[in-house]
């Protein structure tokens, strides 16, 4: 077995409470504001600085050979307090640094004994406690001693030995800027780029669900200074793309369907010799991405083509019930029904067809209302009752479970310098568990860590101890359980001021997490459930589309669509082309997800006339979306329109 080193300032996410880079030197290319200057220790280099207790940092190792190791956090810290928390490989391990002597005076704290895969894997290392300045981390086999500090740190996928061509595949960054949570595609690294295995890439992977705004970071060693041609391997189906690298952009269009690689390539970039990284910036489109190659100006290039089969998952055919199950955090606080409302839209621009089902509803103007999220409720609770909810047969369950459990134990979370979680949480999750896959052992159940409790230190100590068991659980419950690392996508910044309950930003956060799980497991899934019928209308691609008396969710097709949502609170999703869709008294509020003004029709039937109706822009959480209201009474919510664009001209009469 060989040991590994972990350069502090080569993180890969981040948390950090403080704005900007404190520090001297370090990234800047990230949005996490770590805080880095150079190290104090012996070899010099860098380190991460001015921690505070509730930062995190999260790191990707590959680790080569399964075994047993020990961990050495190398830090340095003036306070007596000094505590932090490392997950990795399913262990959650405590550092009791207090202090070692002064800022200037550099140990090694040494956890030992823990087992870990082969393969790569996340690592994050949590500040409980103190301002430790952290060097580096020593993953080395148990009873080795750790070897001495080196100066300038590498990151940690290495570039190449120097060559006149140099290729990196597009999954080995060192670091990256990515807009949505979680890795979507569930493959090959754990933080937040989105990889999936395609097949007829160079290494089997790609990165994939790219969008403008997107950075990847590379190292490479050039043998030689001179001009060069970057080659990046892609596919995409879009029309217009474009992406940046070593100082120039480069717009494109399709390579003829997500499956074809094709090249592109990037002409006379100057590069100098030796080591040095090199940014691509994602500017329009979603290109897929297999390696990135640098060779000398004129050569190169022609790599190899896809064969049929592969790609980007494709969303599934045919009506999916999801139960959103859990406590407050998923019955919401407020007219948008915590994570759902912002899911469902998610999912719908995905193509996915849903039911959300449950006895409860909540959310005004939440899309689809139903859910089974119980304010107060402990896994006990909801374990007493889940019989009567799996009556509804869901195909999916999202489960988000423990805080009240966390609440309500009075322990400090802590023993003998272990985190320890609330009295027996994982068991009793556990039995909740097994009562469902019992009961419907074809659903599909999505188990979450649960959010950062920051509102006592004791309660933050046991929520992480709980999330570490329920990780280990869920490995044991086989392919139709999985784990999703809430806690991980979630900072103390998304809750609000009472520490427990989610802001809207974090809501949203969590929406993309469950949607990422969900887009990545479900890409061929079909309905699952012997007899099950929906609770209302989900109808895709129709020229007349016409819903019930219940919350019904319907699509159309590119072609021109007519709406009739009847009674309920109705989502409608045009699908392109000119819809129209029919506005009536008493009959509920519509939200409309893609009304494109100047396109579409709003039709007013019943005798409702123009001069009986409000247009407002939306507040609060809906202060991106036109309301339209006829006296106290809201007809529908045109998503993401703003009221200023709704005229005259986009009404009809039916």
């Amino acid at each position: 077995m060989t040991s590994i080193r972990i350069q502090a300032e080569n993180y890969q996410s981040a948390y950090d409470t403080t704005v900007g880079n404190r520090g001297s030197n370090g990234r800047r290319d990230t949005p996490f504001d770590v805080d880095i200057t150079a190290s104090t220790d012996v070899g010099g280099g860098s380190m991460v600085g001015w921690t505070e207790s509730g930062e995190f940092l999260n790191y990707t190792v590959n680790v080569a050979t399964p075994g047993t190791y020990d961990i050495v956090l190398r830090v340095a810290s003036g306070d007596t307090d000094s505590l932090a928390t490392m997950a990795f490989g399913g262990v959650l391990s405590n550092f009791a640094i207090g202090s070692t002597g002064g800022w200037n005076t550099w140990k090694d704290v040494r956890v030992s004994g823990v087992d870990l895969s082969a393969g790569v894997q996340n690592l994050r290392l949590d500040i409980l406690g103190g301002r430790p300045l952290l060097n580096y981390i020593d993953v080395i086999p148990t009873g080795a001693a750790p070897a001495a500090p080196e100066p300038t740190p590498q990151p940690e996928i290495t570039p190449p030995p120097a060559q006149a061509t140099s290729r990196v595949e597009a999954e080995d960054y060192v670091a990256f800027v990515d807009s949505t949570s979680g890795n979507r595609g569930g493959k090959y690294r754990s933080d937040d780029v989105d990889i999936t295995n395609m097949a007829g890439a160079s290494n089997g992977y790609a990165v994939g669900w790219t969008q403008g705004g997107e950075s990847l970071t590379y190292g490479f060693n050039i043998a030689a200074a001179g001009a060069y041609d970057i080659i990046v391997r892609l596919a995409t189906d879009d029309a217009n793309n474009g992406l940046s690298i070593g100082g120039k952009s480069i717009s494109f269009g399709s390579t003829g369907g997500w499956n074809t690689l094709k090249d592109v390539r990037i002409s006379g970039v100057n590069l100098s010799a030796g080591v040095q990284n090199l940014k691509l910036d994602v500017l329009a489109g979603r290109p897929i991405l297999d390696y990135i190659e640098v060779v000398p100006a004129g050569t190169g290039g022609s790599g190899p083509s896809l064969p049929p089969g592969g790609g980007t998952p494709t969303p599934p055919s045919g009506v999916i019930k999801i139960m959103p199950l859990g406590d407050s955090n998923t019955a919401g606080r407020g007219d948008r029904g915590s994570y759902r409302s912002t899911l469902q839209n998610l999912l719908a621009q995905d193509g996915f067809n849903v039911d959300f089902v449950g006895s409860s509803t909540g959310g005004a103007s939440a899309p689809d209302r139903d859910h089974e999220g119980h304010s107060g409720f402990t896994i006990n609770n909801i374990s007493a009752k889940i019989n009567s909810y799996l009556s509804k047969k869901p195909d999916v369950i999202l489960l988000m479970l423990g805080t009240n459990d966390v609440l309500r134990d009075n322990g400090s979370g802590k023993k003998g310098g272990k985190l320890i979680e609330p009295k027996g949480a994982s068991g009793r999750l556990n039995t909740l568990i097994n009562k469902i896959t019992s009961k419907l052992p074809q659903t599909k159940v999505f188990v979450a860590s649960i959010p950062p409790l920051t509102k006592t230190s004791a309660d933050l100590n046991q929520v992480k101890a709980f999330n570490s068991k329920v990780a280990q659980l869920v490995k044991s419950k086989g392919s139709n359980v999985k784990f999703v690392d809430m806690y991980k996508a979630l900072s103390p910044g998304d809750l609000l001021s009472d520490k427990i309950h989610l802001t809207q930003a974090g809501s949203a956060k969590a929406a993309k997490v469950w949607r990422n799980a969900i887009a990545s497991t479900l890409g061929s899934f079909q309905s699952t459930q012997a007899n099950s019928s929906i609770e209302a209308d989900s109808v895709t691609n129709a020229s007349s589309i016409v819903g019930t008396s219940a919350n019904d969710s319907l699509v159309g097709d590119s072609g021109a669509n007519i709406f009739n949502g009847l009674e309920g609170d109705d989502l409608l999703r045009g699908g392109g082309g000119k819809d129209t869709f029919i506005l009536s008294l008493g009959k509920g509020t519509d939200t409309i997800a893609d009304f494109s003004v100047g396109e579409d029709l709003l039709a007013l039937s019943g005798g409702l006339s123009l001069d009986q109706l409000t247009i407002a822009q939306g507040t609060g959480q809906s202060s991106d979306d036109t309301l339209v209201f006829s006296g106290n009474e809201q007809l529908v919510s045109l998503t993401g329109v703003q009221s200023d664009a709704v005229t005259s001209s986009s009404f009809t009469r039916v």
